[in-house]
């Protein structure tokens, strides 16, 4: 159930609300051909890059049901410009940051600010559409994000080649002001319900406890599973959640809308959108540290890739929201489940040799599946929200999907080098027997493989100087080989779980109808016909 803002054309509305959002999302994309970049820049490894994404998606995700909070009190299009001028201020923090830790800091409130326009664009479908029409505008809310998405990526490319990775945050910052401006001018207010108790503790547990479950992924990789840090920060993450969930239910004024969960309708498509999400993140994310180093590529390939994949998921997102509100829920979900399966076999195929274009169809094609699955999953889940619990609610759907990125991002970098690294010195190896390299010289050179040739022992560079050969040379042949290697077993990984995505939304998903019909002339509520 809904309550619509009466406007003269929602269209226009909602196109100028996707058009300051638009600037957002297509800085978020900047980040794609960044990463590698500044993790070279600040000295760090793979593993530790994950923390880039991990400290901006723990305050967008717990930011999402805050912001959907406030807006039920103040009103929408406060909130959002809020948060839009949070998210302009961040964007030059990170452009001046002069180390990680302050890069980092920047990162946690550009996630602050952005939180509120993916579950204020999902609320402001709900208000200015009636049910029949919500499939097209979700959908045109998933294709403008994967367009913006898309220019993002080329352009943050094509920026940080020309430029230098600073100008990517100056620009992010300019843009984010014209997407002010244009949100205050075009998007009419909501009503405002009233001030309510605020769960401030609810929230502070919440932060507590996505970030430790979601870090400890990354400490996995760095300092290994049997750590006892990794494990003390896994273990108070469990115990963190236990007394977040036990304390929400007993609260009369929950930070999330706990009671949703138990809806079979709202939850699984939430459990099927995420798994995928966690797949989606970690191969791409894996992919840009593939095709920044392998011959030919670099940031400018990086940006191209991702440009590609976008534009595919933007087609793919558009025609599910014309889909949903003419077939079956259920079969356009299955439809983009089996279009993500393809892109990642597609994805398990590649080599070092892999050109630009193969890369790009293969990982568009699967973008393409994970936007068709997401108009289908969120006109599921928000037709069992309460009107008057559509700002929260929204914001617990947002929150609990995109852990997807955060939780993707972690676990597939935390898998990635893991992989990469044991493949790396059997790599080393291999390219060193090829170029000729003694057996005897081995050891030096996976001694020097360690510090990835910023100390190489003098008898070996003596040795190399003899042969003609550098050792930064032989190193990112076998380096490249060894992603290679990496991403191959991860898309065996995904396709797997994706297998398992698919039975389980052919098995336990209601087989629900697009069609929608109201009660009365005063009710917008959505039937649902199984």
């Amino acid at each position: 159930m809904s309550e619509q803002v009466k406007v003269k054309n929602p269209w226009i509305a909602y196109l100028g609300f996707l058009f300051g959002s638009f600037t957002i999302i297509e800085a978020l994309a900047f980040q794609i051909p960044v990463v590698p970049v500044v993790t070279k820049v600040f000295g760090i490894s793979v593993a530790s890059a994950a923390f880039i994404g991990l400290v901006y998606y723990l305050t967008h995700i717990v930011a999402g049901p805050v912001w959907g909070n406030l807006a039920d009190q103040f009103g929408r299009k406060k909130i959002v410009l809020l948060g839009v001028a949070i998210f302009a201020v961040s964007e030059f923090m990170a452009a001046v940051s002069p180390n990680f830790e302050f890069f980092l800091f920047a990162r946690s409130v550009q996630g602050i600010g952005s939180g509120c326009v993916v579950s204020s664009g999902l609320a402001y479908a709900q208000y200015l559409f009636p049910p029949e029409k919500r499939g097209a505008a979700l959908g045109t809310f998933s294709s403008i994000g994967t367009v913006g998405a898309a220019v993002g990526g080329i352009v943050g490319g094509n920026v940080v080649n020309s430029f230098g990775w600073q100008y990517i945050y100056y620009i992010n910052c300019t843009f984010a002001i014209i997407g002010f401006i244009i949100i205050s001018l075009t998007v009419p207010e909501t009503e405002s319900l009233g001030k309510k108790p605020f769960d401030y503790l609810g929230s502070l547990l919440l932060l507590l406890t996505v970030g430790t479950l979601l870090g400890s992924t990354t400490l996995m990789s760095n300092l290994g599973v049997t750590s006892p840090t990794t494990l003390g920060v896994l273990a108070a993450g469990f115990i963190l959640f236990l007394i977040f969930w036990f304390y929400e239910k007993k609260n009369p004024h929950p930070f999330l809308e706990l009671s949703l969960l138990k809806n079979k309708i709202f939850i699984l498509p939430l459990i099927l959108y995420f798994l995928i999400q966690v797949c989606n993140t970690g191969a791409m994310m894996a992919n840009s540290f593939y095709v920044n180093v392998k011959p030919g590529g670099g940031p400018v390939a990086v940006g191209t890739v991702a440009m590609w994949s976008y534009i595919t998921g933007a087609l793919g997102g558009f025609i599910s929201g014309r889909l949903i509100d003419r077939f079956r829920i259920k079969h356009i979900l299955l439809v983009g489940i089996t279009v993500f399966f393809i892109g990642i076999f597609a994805y398990s195929r590649f080599t070092p040799e892999t050109p630009t274009w193969y890369i790009s169809a293969a990982i568009g094609i699967f973008t393409a599946g994970i936007c068709m699955m997401m108009p289908a999953c969120i006109k599921m889940a928000l037709s069992v929200v309460p009107a008057d619990k559509l700002g929260s609610g929204s914001g617990t759907y947002t929150m609990i999907q995109y852990m997807g990125n955060p939780a993707g991002n972690s676990i597939g970098l935390a898998i990635f080098s893991s992989l990469s690294s044991s493949a790396i010195a059997t790599q080393l190896t291999a390219k060193a027997q090829v170029h000729g390299v003694g057996q005897d010289m081995i050891p030096a050179i996976l001694e020097a493989g360690k510090t990835k040739g910023a100390v190489v022992a003098p008898a070996l560079a003596d040795y190399l100087a003899k042969i003609g050969l550098k050792f930064q040379t032989l190193y990112t042949e076998a380096n490249v080989q060894a992603m290679v290697s990496a991403l191959n077993s991860m898309a065996y990984i995904i396709l797997g779980i994706t297998v398992c995505v698919f039975l389980l939304a052919i098995f336990a998903l209601p087989n629900i109808a697009s069609t929608y019909k109201k009660t009365s002339s005063n009710d917008s509520s959505d039937k649902i016909t199984n």
